[in-house]
């Protein structure tokens, strides 16, 4: 299904955002295996395609449309903020997290 003009406007900026924040676009295959090399999944049943808007700072009021994701860590089967995960493995999660973003059926993934 094409994109509304909003929301492509919409997409396109937040794209440049991230890109002149230092962040690195891959594709959605590279996006999942890094995260998998990390030692995290995503369970898609909780995935929600949605617009976000930013509430304050330069960009407030703009919209950005993200696929909000659950992400599991692999070996111990608890969420990426559960208090049990080692601080080392959050981590991980952050770096990543903060560092590269895949756009998927016109959104961005958010893990």
């Amino acid at each position: 299904m094409p994109l509304t003009t909003m929301h492509a406007q919409a997409l396109k900026e937040e794209i440049e955002n991230l890109l002149t924040h230092g962040m690195e676009q891959v594709s959605v295959k590279e996006f999942y295996r890094r995260y998998d090399s990390a030692g995290f999944r995503f369970e898609p049943s909780y995935t929600i395609r949605q617009f976000c808007r930013y509430l304050t700072g330069p960009r407030a009021g703009k919209l950005s449309p993200c696929a909000a994701m659950y992400a599991i860590h692999k070996a111990s089967n608890l969420s990426y903020a559960h208090i049990d995960l080692p601080e080392s493995e959050r981590t991980k999660f952050r770096t990543l997290r903060h560092s590269i973003f895949a756009v998927s059926r016109g959104y961005i993934l958010e893990p």
